[in-house]
C-alpha cells in the first residue's frame, strides 16, 4: 500500500474543501480562483490575508478579469474561521486528516451557525466604531 505523502493530505484537503464542501454548483469560481492563484494545498487560503482578498481578481470562464465577490471571499474567509473555531472548540491546530473529515452537513452547519457570523460581522463592528467590542475571532 503506498504511502501518502504529508503535501498530499494537505492538497486532498484542499481539494475536500474546494469541491465538497463550498460546492458551488453554478459558477465555479473558487475552484477558478483557487486555480489561479496557485493555491495547492489547505495551507494556502489560511494564510492569505483579509486585505489581499479584498483586492483579489481572478479570470472568469470568459476570459476577463473580475474582482472577487465580497460573498466569495467570504467563502475563503470562512475556511480560516473554521481552522479557529476547531482550535477553540477542540483545543488544537487542525490538520489535514480534520479537513477530510468533514462532511457536507457540517460545513453548512458551520456556515449558517452563529460562530460564522460573528467572524463575519467582527469587520462591520470595527469599521464603524474601532474601539468596538464585539468579541473577534482573530
Amino acid at each position: 500500500m503506498p504511502t501518502t505523502t504529508r503535501h498530499q493530505l494537505l492538497y486532498d484537503a484542499l481539494e475536500h474543501v474546494v469541491n465538497n464542501l463550498i460546492q458551488e454548483k453554478k459558477d465555479k469560481v473558487i475552484p477558478l480562483f483557487v486555480e489561479q492563484m496557485e493555491w495547492d494545498t489547505i495551507r494556502d487560503p489560511l494564510s492569505i490575508s483579509e486585505e489581499k482578498l479584498e483586492k483579489a481578481t481572478y479570470k472568469n470562464a470568459a476570459g476577463k478579469v473580475v474582482p472577487l465577490s465580497n460573498g466569495k471571499q467570504n467563502q475563503i474567509l470562512a475556511i480560516q474561521a473554521y481552522a479557529q473555531f476547531f482550535l477553540e472548540n477542540v483545543g488544537r491546530k487542525i490538520i489535514a486528516e480534520d479537513w477530510l473529515n468533514i462532511t457536507p452537513d457540517d460545513w453548512s452547519d458551520f456556515w449558517y451557525g452563529s460562530y460564522m457570523s460573528e467572524y463575519l460581522l467582527r469587520d462591520i463592528c470595527n469599521a464603524l466604531h474601532p474601539s468596538c467590542t464585539h468579541r473577534a475571532h482573530y
